[in-house]
């Protein structure tokens, strides 16, 4: 049964969290405003009302907008002008904003103003998963067409909601994301037999950062009780994406916290860029028999003839290379609009945007580290990994059955891709060792 959640208003000390933005749209809740919500509404449109009548100026009530904000409009005219801005608005281009995104979003002007058009008759939407025009989706789902008012058309489509929904979905995924790459690279570091005391408690206590505890903690929890763990280590010390995990993924984690204000977009986009790098710098760790020291080149017996999991790191590659052109800095940049009325924005919604592509080339890096991970499994046999390790195992390998010989991979990526994006192997992992810091 969805739960109510009441509005957010200034007198009240009611948020809407990152959390609740990822109910609303994944689990379906709704969101609905309570009785104080709606008397502060109600007084704010009379106020404005009566604005209107006095002849106060105001802006987007009785003036046109932006470039146009000096220009007066007649109160008769103040309706119509709502309407008009809101199909002026509409002038954006590019794919369709994803239906949980859509969902959770309200601003950003051409976005919203291009949704906004179906509360009137006009544009398109998705209703029951079919594409067809806003009146025709309106009639379906019988919600009644409006007639807008003076200021309801800046009121649809002003603010910064869009670019708001995109970074609580970004943050929420990293978040679970930073945990589950834990999982796997601890994995990865077990298959290997690294080190142990990298992971210590003592050394990575040393400099009083919590993040890096955190995950040194989570790494050392992962691998308890692991037979590969307990062999004599071909190294004396390990490469650094395997060593210093928990310097990373602390830095990571510490970062995070900081993504919920300021500049923050950007500032995610190197963080899973940075963790892409890592889980590829993991993956050629397993597949180069020079820095695994007794596993087969590219995870495969029969060299030459089978290629193994090669390509499928090169698909990892491509994808770390344009996450890192995606990575670069957007708030830095600024262009004038509006006659210069709009002369330095912030380029946020593009920055959460392209985060979001990050994430999901993150997403697909490390599905293909995992199936590398569970394929050098095959070559440790009959030790025992750890528990968490061979549950996350079993679980791929009933979508992915160890590789014998070449056959076509994508299918296994896309197979595995799931498990990482659904948070399957959180879920499995918490469900043996509680819930990871």
């Amino acid at each position: 049964m969805s739960k109510q959640l009441n509005s957010y208003q200034l007198t009240d000390d009611r948020k809407i969290t990152v959390e609740d933005v990822v109910n609303i749209a994944r689990a379906k809740e709704i969101l609905a405003p309570n009785d104080k919500v709606k008397e502060n509404v109600r007084a704010n449109w009379d106020t404005i009302g009566d604005m209107l009548e006095r002849g106060d100026v105001m802006y987007g009530l009785n003036t046109g907008i932006g470039g146009f904000g000096n220009v007066r409009i007649s109160k008769d005219k103040a309706g119509e002008l709502s309407t008009r801005m809101l199909m002026a608005h509409s002038s954006g281009w590019g794919e369709f904003v994803e239906e949980e995104i859509a969902r959770a979003t309200s601003g950003d002007l051409a976005p919203l103003s291009q949704m906004g058009l179906v509360l009137i008759g006009q544009g398109n939407a998705y209703y029951q998963g079919k594409l067809m025009s806003g009146r025709a989706a309106m009639k379906k789902a019988d919600i009644p067409t409006l007639k807008l008012a003076y200021r309801e058309g800046l009121a649809l489509m002003n603010g910064t909601q869009y670019m708001s929904a995109v970074a609580a979905f970004n943050v929420y995924d990293v978040e679970r994301l930073i945990r589950q790459f834990e999982i796997i690279g601890s994995m990865n570091i077990e298959v290997l037999n690294c080190v142990s005391s990298a992971y210590s408690k003592e050394y990575n206590a040393a400099k009083l950062y919590p993040g890096q505890s955190d995950s040194a903690n989570n790494l050392r929890l992962l691998m308890k009780g692991s037979e590969i763990m307990a062999q004599p280590k071909l190294n004396v010390q390990n490469a650094y994406a395997l060593r210093s995990v928990p310097q990373v993924m602390g830095a990571v984690r510490e970062s995070l916290k900081y993504v919920r204000q300021g500049y923050s977009q950007d500032l995610l986009k190197i963080l899973v860029t940075d963790m892409g790098n890592l889980m590829e710098r993991q993956t050629n760790n397993l597949m180069d028999p020079a820095c695994s020291k007794d596993l087969p080149a590219f995870l495969v017996k029969s060299a030459g003839l089978d290629s193994g999991l090669m390509i499928s790191q090169y698909t990892q590659a491509a994808l770390v290379a344009e996450n890192k052109v995606l990575a670069g800095s957007c708030s830095v940049d600024s262009i004038p609009v509006s006659a210069n009325q709009e002369d330095h924005v912030s380029f946020g919604t593009i920055s959460a945007r392209q985060a979001r592509e990050i994430i999901k080339n993150t997403e697909a890096i490390l599905a293909i580290q995992l199936l590398a991970v569970c394929q050098a499994y095959e070559f440790r046999r009959p030790l025992k990994p750890s528990s968490t390790f061979q549950a996350v195992y079993d679980l791929v390998r009933s979508v992915s059955p160890a590789i014998t010989k070449d056959r076509i991979f994508y299918l296994d990526i896309d197979k595995v891709l799931p498990l990482v994006k659904d948070y399957r192997i959180l879920e499995v992992v918490e469900n043996i060792v509680g819930k990871l810091k």
